[in-house]
């Protein structure tokens, strides 16, 4: 038994330990945020950082990718994307008042500093529910809406986080968490042998570094 508490006890020793070093070595001085878009009936589109103005057209065609750097300038980041310029005019019905043309965005990928957040191969539910907030025009969170797409005008996707994003991403999120070049995949209770012989070598590392 005491073998066992002092396997469980050094594990999270290792564990906070590992944490500390990837601090150390993981530097974050700014945002990356990667969108693949399907858009009908050329809808208009602003994203901001900041409060900063990175993207601001109408997408004329029925798919774009975008790209956008944004410098750190706080700890805190806030992202919005706006859908805006709709009328009543640009949803068509048939003579059954089904809706045949609507302007509209949907969401086909969404990538954060390396985590996929969402695309065809794979989603992260407890993120898009918990942490991305869908709010209308007076800025009041819309609870039912879907958060992949925008369909109402001058509604927003709002992303506020902390930086590091790759903290903030996997707080509280107990789902497998996959990115393009990293896997931050972790279980405390099941701490394979390999991360436990990785954050021991990792933090004797360090205490040959001092």
């Amino acid at each position: 038994m005491k073998k066992s508490m002092s396997s469980t006890h050094n594990s999270s020793e290792f564990i906070e330990n590992f944490e500390q070093v990837v601090d150390s070595l993981i530097v974050e001085p700014k945002l990356i945020l990667e969108l693949d878009l399907y858009c009908e009936n050329n809808p208009d589109l602003t994203i901001t950082v900041d409060g900063q103005t990175y993207y601001d057209q109408c997408i004329t065609k029925d798919t774009v990718s975008i790209n956008i750097e944004h410098e750190y300038q706080s700890t805190e980041c806030a992202i919005k994307m706006l859908l805006h310029g709709k009328t009543q005019d640009d949803t068509v019905l048939d003579e059954q008042g089904n809706i045949v043309l609507d302007k509209h965005i949907l969401i086909k990928r969404m990538v954060i500093n390396n985590f996929e957040i969402y695309s065809q191969h794979h989603i992260e539910p407890s993120f898009i529910y918990d942490k991305i907030k869908y709010c209308d025009g007076n800025g009041q969170e819309q609870l039912d809406a879907n958060k992949m797409g925008f369909w109402l005008n001058n509604h927003s996707l709002n992303i506020t986080y902390t930086q590091p994003f790759y903290k903030w991403f996997i707080k509280d999120n107990n789902q497998a968490s996959y990115t393009k070049n990293m896997d931050f995949t972790r279980s405390d209770d099941n701490l394979s042998q390999n991360v436990e012989q990785a954050a021991q070598e990792a933090f004797d590392s360090l205490k040959l570094i001092k």
